[in-house]
C-alpha cells in the first residue's frame, strides 16, 4: 500500500497523509505537492514527486451585489448547515453549484422561485463553495458549511 503526504510550499501538511486532501484555507500562489512512497519491496525510486499545482484565487464576488438580484444581496442560511440549505432573494433562472474544496460540481440547480432549498444531508461534514450566477455574468460565491 503507498503512502502520501501533502505539501504546502514545502511543508509538510500535517495529516494529509490520504491519497485525496483538499481544504478551505489555501492562499494565492500557494505551491500544493504530493509524495508518494511506494509499499513495494525494491521500487525505483522508493517516492515519487507530483508535479506541484500553483493555487490562483479569484474574487468572484460582484463590485455592486446590491440590485443585481432582487434588490439585495441573498441570504443564504443556515450556515452551517445539516440537512438543507436555504436561497432566498435570488431572481427565477439563477443558476445555483455547490462544489467541494477539489472544485468538483456536487448539486447544480437553476432557480425556479426566489426561494430555492438545497439538500444537504447526502453531503460529508466540510467546506463547500456556492455559487450563483445570472445569464448577463453577475455572479457571487459564498463559503458553506456542512456539518
Amino acid at each position: 500500500i503507498p503512502k502520501y503526504q501533502w505539501t504546502r510550499n514545502g511543508t509538510n501538511i500535517t495529516g494529509a497523509i490520504s491519497n485525496v486532501w483538499g481544504a478551505s484555507t489555501l492562499s494565492n500562489n500557494d505551491q500544493i505537492c504530493v509524495d508518494m512512497t511506494s509499499g513495494y519491496l525494491c521500487p525505483n525510486p522508493k517516492t515519487a514527486k507530483s508535479n506541484c499545482i500553483k493555487v490562483s484565487i479569484e474574487s468572484t464576488g460582484g463590485t455592486n451585489i446590491t440590485g443585481i438580484w432582487t434588490g439585495k444581496e441573498p441570504s443564504i442560511y443556515p450556515n452551517p448547515a445539516t440537512e438543507k440549505l436555504i436561497i432566498e432573494g435570488i431572481d427565477k433562472g439563477t443558476k445555483i453549484q455547490l462544489t467541494d474544496v477539489l472544485g468538483r460540481v456536487l448539486i447544480k440547480a437553476t432557480a425556479a422561485s426566489e426561494t430555492m432549498e438545497l439538500t444537504m444531508s447526502h453531503l460529508a461534514s466540510g467546506s463547500y463553495m456556492l455559487t450563483l450566477s445570472k445569464d448577463n455574468g453577475d455572479r457571487m460565491s459564498v463559503k458553506v458549511v456542512k456539518e
